[in-house]
């Protein structure tokens, strides 16, 4: 069917417009497995061979496999509703009532404990660790029950922040054109951008060389 084609038309297009080797032939298992997947089969297996010069791709597809619960474990800072939001975007209760509209994908899954992991770093938890743990299959496959793992180590904050150079401004004056809290969270970006707000106010001001 067109979906299926859909994720691998350009290797297809490459396949038929050059020769069919099987390294091009592989590259469309490989993507047609990756759609499979992101569409919730993650037992798909996809295969090829070339007969008359053509590929042929055998597809066993496997349970499709939806989104039941997802879970947090070792989260203090922040609540467990906040973090699922960070994952998929969307509470439990509309899982339940729509669960068509959310496959489990290992890699989607791997990826939404990234942005969970940005989320730490960004107020602080520098040594922060998230990773996707244990998935159950219930119901012969067809649920997915996922746990994400988190490790918040210690958070970091701003203590007393000092600037050094002349400038015509107080040291009061040069602290809030930083836009950093003290006391708030540390974060490598934040220095990044603290800086650049500095820069920006010495030029509004004058210094065009700051």
């Amino acid at each position: 069917p067109d979906e299926q084609n859909a994720p691998t038309s350009e290797q297809i297009r490459n396949t038929n417009e050059n020769a069919r080797t099987p390294a091009r032939a592989d590259d469309c298992a490989y993507y047609l497995g990756a759609h499979y997947r992101r569409l919730g089969f993650s037992r798909v297996d996809v295969t090829y061979r070339i007969a008359n010069g053509t590929v042929i791709l055998q597809v066993v597809e496997g349970p499709r496999t939806l989104l039941r619960n997802i879970s947090f474990s070792g989260n203090r800072a922040f609540k467990s509703e906040t973090l699922l939001d960070y994952v998929i975007g969307t509470t439990l209760d509309q899982i339940a009532e729509d669960p068509e509209q959310y496959p489990y994908s290992e890699a989607f899954m791997k990826a939404g404990a990234d942005r969970v992991r940005g989320l730490y770093i960004s107020d602080g938890y520098l040594a922060v660790e998230v990773e996707v743990g244990r998935t159950v299959f219930v119901q012969n496959g067809a649920r997915a029950d996922v746990t994400i793992v988190i490790r918040e180590g210690p958070r970091s904050t701003f203590g007393d922040v000092s600037i050094m150079g002349n400038a015509p401004f107080s040291k009061d004056q040069m602290r809030g054109a930083l836009g950093v809290s003290q006391r708030g969270p540390f974060s490598r970006t934040t220095v990044i951008n603290s800086a650049k707000n500095l820069e920006s106010f010495l030029k509004a001001h004058g210094h065009y060389q700051a």
